[in-house]
C-alpha cells in the first residue's frame, strides 16, 4: 500500500514538514548546533536561506523539523533525492544530510525522532513523495567518533552498513617552486577551459565515470534531470567555460573538474583561531595562502565534478590532476580564496602529488554509509564489489 510522508507523520505529534516559514528556527538551531572539524575549528553555515542549497542541488528535498511543548525547533534533518547510479542502473536515492538536534533533548523526543526515521527507512518503498526509494546513504566525518559509533554499535531496527572511506582535502597554499625539482611528464595532455564543441564528449565522459560509482551522478543529456545540464542553470556563476578539462593526444577528454563556490548557500566560518591556525596563518605568506580571521568567512572553493579516466595507469592518472592543478594556479582562479577543496578516495593518487608540487593542506576524513532497515538488507544492501568510490560532490552536510 502506497503513503504520502503527512500519512506517517500524523503519529508523530512533534515532528513536520519543514517550510520557508521556518527558516530563521532552523537556521539558529543550524548556528547553535553547529557541526566542528577538529583539524580546523570552522563551522558550517547556511546563509540566509537554508532551503537554498537543498533547492540547486538535488531534483527534491524534505526537511523534517522537531519542535518541543514551547513550539520551538530543537531538531532537524534532510531527506535529499536524486536519481543516481547504483549498481549501474539509474534508481531514486536519497542523501541524508543537516541532521541536528540540541544537546541535552527530553528522552521521549529523542525516541520520538528514532522511531519515525525507523520506519521512513522501512517503508520508503511504498512512500510516494520519496519517489518510492529504496536507497539511502549518508557521510560523517571521521573526528565526529560518537556518531560513528553509535551508528554501528548501538541496537536498532536498522543499521549504518559502511561502504568506503573518504577524504576531504583542504589546499591551503603553494609555494612558488615545486618541492621535487623533477617535473612530472606530461603524457601529452592538453589542459584548458571546456568549449561549447565539449559538452556533449564532456556529458559522456562525466556519465561513464560515474556509472561506476554507487551513487554516481547521471550526466547523460537524454536523462531530462541529468546534472549537467541541472548545475548549469541552477548552480550561480557556474559556467561550461568554467570546467576544467585534460584531453589526450587524440583529444578525448580524460579530465574534468569544475572550480564553484557554494557561497553563500554553504560556508565555513572561522569561530576560534586554535593552535592550529595560528601556525597556519604563520606560514600562510611563504604558501601565498590567505590568513584565517576570526568571525569571517573561510572562503572555500570546491573541484566539483571531479573525475579522471579510471581506465589510465595511477601515474597518468596522477599527472593529469597535477597539470590541471597547476592550470588553476596559473589562473589565479583560487587567489580570493582561503582553501581549495576536494574529496578523494583510498584508489585515488592525487594526494601523494600534492606534497611535490609545494602544496600545504588539511585531510579531513570520514566514512560513507548506506542506511538499510533490518527486513531489507538481502534486497537492498550494496555490496563492496564496485569499481569506484561512492560518489560524494561536497563532502558531509
Amino acid at each position: 500500500m502506497n503513503i504520502t510522508l503527512q500519512d506517517i507523520l500524523k503519529k508523530y505529534p512533534h515532528i513536520h514538514i519543514a517550510d520557508q516559514s521556518d527558516n530563521q528556527a532552523i537556521l539558529h538551531l543550524i548556528d547553535t548546533v553547529s557541526m566542528e572539524t577538529k583539524n580546523l575549528p570552522i563551522f558550517y553555515s547556511r546563509g540566509d536561506n537554508f532551503f537554498s542549497l537543498l533547492e540547486c542541488g538535488y531534483d527534491s528535498s524534505f526537511v523534517l523539523i522537531m519542535k518541543d511543548e514551547n513550539k520551538e525547533v530543537v531538531g532537524v534533518g534532510s531527506f535529499c533525492l536524486n536519481q543516481l547510479y547504483i549498481n549501474g542502473k539509474l534508481e531514486t536515492a536519497v542523501y541524508l544530510m543537516d541532521a541536528r538536534s540540541k544537546r541535552h533533548l527530553p528522552a521521549d523526543l529523542r525516541q520520538e525522532w528514532k522511531v519515525l526515521f525507523s520506519e521512513l527507512i522501512e517503508k520508503s518503498n511504498h512512500i510516494i513523495d520519496f519517489k518510492f526509494a529504496k536507497y539511502f546513504y549518508c557521510a560523517i566525518i571521521a573526528s565526529n567518533q560518537l556518531a560513528i559509533n553509535s551508528f554501528v554499535k548501538k541496537k536498532r531496527d536498522f543499521i549504518y552498513h559502511e561502504l568506503a572511506d573518504y577524504q576531504s582535502i583542504n589546499i591551503l597554499g603553494k609555494l612558488p617552486f615545486r618541492l621535487w625539482k623533477k617535473k612530472p611528464v606530461s603524457h601529452n595532455l592538453t589542459i584548458g577551459f571546456a568549449q561549447p564543441k565539449d559538452k556533449q564528449e564532456l556529458s559522456k565522459f562525466l556519465d561513464r565515470e560515474n556509472q561506476l560509482r554507487p551513487f554516481g551522478s547521471c550526466y547523460d543529456l537524454k536523462e531530462i534531470n541529468n546534472c549537467l545540464e541541472k548545475r548549469l542553470k541552477q548552480w550561480p556563476h557556474c559556467n561550461l567555460n568554467s570546467f576544467i578539462i585534460a584531453k589526450n593526444p587524440e583529444e578525448k577528454i580524460v579530465g574534468a573538474f569544475l572550480p564553484w563556490s557554494a557561497s553563500p548557500k554553504r560556508s565555513l566560518v572561522i569561530k576560534k583561531l586554535n593552535l592550529n591556525l595560528f601556525l597556519l596563518n604563520l606560514v600562510m605568506p611563504m604558501f601565498k595562502g590567505k590568513k584565517a580571521k576570526l568571525n569571517k568567512e573561510f572562503k572555500t572553493l570546491y573541484l566539483t565534478n571531479f573525475e579522471i579516466d579510471s581506465t589510465l595507469s595511477y601515474e597518468i592518472r596522477q599527472n593529469a590532476f597535477t597539470q590541471m592543478l597547476e592550470f588553476l594556479y596559473k589562473q589565479k582562479i583560487n587567489q580570493d580564496y582561503h582553501s581549495i577543496s576536494l574529496v578523494t578516495y583510498p584508489e585515488d593518487p592525487f594526494v601523494q602529488a600534492l606534497t611535490p608540487m609545494g602544496i600545504i593542506s588539511v585531510k579531513i576524513p570520514g566514512k560513507i554509509f548506506q542506511v538499510v532497515h533490518q527486513d531489507h538488507l538481502e534486497k537492498n544492501i550494496i555490496l563492496p564489489n564496485f569499481k569506484k568510490s561512492p560518489k560524494l560532490e561536497i563532502s558531509v552536510g
